[in-house]
């Protein structure tokens, strides 16, 4: 995120789309991790009250999604929705019960926070992102690892293929010019 430079001191580092493929092939591998174990949890549990709130936490999150989808279609401030990305990152963090993984992911958000800055804010994007992280929240609640998997995967390369798309300049003058304030896809 920093690095010494001579006679200025410690600088923010340049942000390039040239990084989204190998931030997103980690994100990727951990995000999908963190989904399937997660899944994996709630499936194993036999009733008991945690792992069943886990599911019904998860349920909740769903049901919140879908009800932004519709306001982000509309063009609303994506300000809530972001919060509820992070409600979902935090929870996915917690009930994968690694802490190892949960600090990876947590590292990796500084860097993916910085890409994110560089795309539109586009409400059709926002809205699918939406439906995307509900199908993810769905998979996790209903205990199926591997749909939680699947959904996020195809949550992250949809996302990815959006940066990549999204019109924007590929060096990094062009980009720290362009950059929006964060939010979560």
């Amino acid at each position: 995120l920093a690095e010494p430079a001579a006679g200025r001191g410690i600088v923010v580092t340049a942000v390039s789309l040239e990084e989204a493929a190998p931030l997103f092939d980690l994100r990727i591998a951990l995000e999908t991790l963190a989904a399937r174990r997660t899944a994996e949890r709630i499936a194993r549990s036999d009733g008991t009250s945690g792992a069943r709130g886990g599911a019904d936490a998860f349920a909740a999150l769903a049901d919140r999604f879908a009800q932004a989808r519709g306001l982000l279609a509309a063009g609303t401030d994506p300000t809530a929705y972001y919060a509820l990305t992070r409600e979902l990152d935090a929870a996915l963090d917690t009930a994968c019960q690694n802490a190892y993984l949960a600090e990876s992911l947590r590292g990796l958000r500084l860097h993916l926070g910085r890409l994110r800055r560089l795309a539109r804010n586009s409400p059709d994007r926002l809205a699918d992102s939406a439906r995307e992280h509900a199908d993810i929240a769905r998979a996790i609640a209903s205990g199926d690892p591997e749909l939680a998997a699947a959904s996020t995967l195809v949550h992250l390369r949809r996302a990815l293929a959006h940066l990549q798309g999204a019109g924007i300049p590929t060096d990094s003058t062009a980009l720290a010019a362009s950059a929006e304030p964060a939010h979560q896809e």
